[in-house]
Parts: structure tokens; C-alpha cells; sequence
């Protein structure tokens, strides 16, 4: 018996003990807590807890929501100014900008694809011909011009279909 308290005591037979004496000590102090921790009167606090926590928790998220919306609320009122004002800004720019505009279309198909300033065709394309601003942006000359060519092109044609229809209705208007 001597020599197996002696061989408890130190090497490995030792370690293991000690790490036998913690968890017994963990097991009955658990044990102990779960007595009190689980008794009816800590119980009831726990679900009053645990309650109180779910109506905190619910009143954030409303109040989260109500954050959220008025955000998006606050940025699409900034963005429908912002358009707002772009679009006042463009209109501005037509205004002073198509009488130029018109004379240089006047002045025929051949002028406005000699034009030197790209910036002149993508404003030709933008303000007379109303095409997307965003579309013309990115643009490169010889696509402005071949754009400008195809429009003009088509409008002569829609002139000449409407010329052609007012002949047709003189020689078939009824005397």
C-alpha cells in the first residue's frame, strides 16, 4: 500500500491523479451551482430575462428600420434634386446652345461631319437629335459622324416622304 501512494505521488501515475482531482472538483462544484442555478426562483428571473431581452431587442430593429427608411428616404430626396438640378442645368445649356446648333444644321450634312470639334457633333447629337447625354459621352468622332450622317440622312428622307405625301393630297383633294 506504501508503494502505491509513492507511485501516486510523483512521474506520471502522479499527473494523471491531479487531472483526476480537478475534474472531480469541477463535477461536484458543477454539480453544486446547477442546484442553484436551476431552483424555481432563478428560473423565473432567467425568463423574465430572457423576455425583457427579446422586447430590447425587438424595439431595436424597429428602431434600426425606422433608421433605414429614413436614410433611404434622405438619399433618394438628394438624388431627385440632384437630377433635378442636372436636369435644369442641361435645359439651361440647350437653350443657349441650339440656336448655334440649329444654323450649323442648316447648313447641311457635309458642314457638320467637316466639323473640327468633336465636342460641337456631341452636342449636335445631345441637344438637336435628343439623344442620352450618357450615350454621346463616350463617343468617338467617327461613330458621331456616322451617327450624325445616318440621322440626317433620315430625317431628308422623312422631309421628302412629307413632301411627297402634301403633293398626293393636292392632286387627290376633292374639287
Amino acid at each position: 500500500m506504501l508503494s502505491s501512494v509513492e507511485q501516486g505521488s510523483f512521474g506520471e501515475e502522479a499527473k494523471k491523479r491531479i487531472a483526476k482531482r480537478r475534474h472531480d472538483v469541477i463535477d461536484d462544484n458543477t454539480k453544486r451551482y446547477s442546484k442553484v442555478l436551476n431552483s424555481e426562483e432563478r428560473m423565473r428571473k432567467v425568463i423574465d430575462y430572457n423576455e425583457m431581452t427579446a422586447g430590447i431587442a425587438e424595439i431595436s430593429a424597429e428602431k434600426d428600420d425606422e433608421k433605414r427608411k429614413k436614410q433611404q428616404e434622405k438619399e433618394k430626396k438628394n438624388k431627385e434634386e440632384k437630377d433635378t438640378e442636372n436636369k435644369a442645368a442641361i435645359d439651361k445649356e440647350k437653350d443657349e446652345k441650339l440656336p448655334g446648333i440649329i444654323l450649323d444644321v442648316n447648313k447641311g450634312e457635309v458642314y457638320l461631319v467637316s466639323l473640327k470639334v468633336p465636342r460641337r457633333m456631341k452636342e449636335i447629337l445631345t441637344f438637336y437629335l435628343n439623344m442620352p447625354l450618357a450615350a454621346v459621352r463616350n463617343t468617338k468622332k467617327a461613330e458621331v459622324q456616322q451617327t450624325i450622317r445616318d440621322e440626317m440622312s433620315s430625317m431628308h428622307q422623312e422631309m421628302a416622304d412629307a413632301a411627297t405625301e402634301a403633293r398626293l393630297e393636292i392632286f387627290v383633294a376633292p374639287l
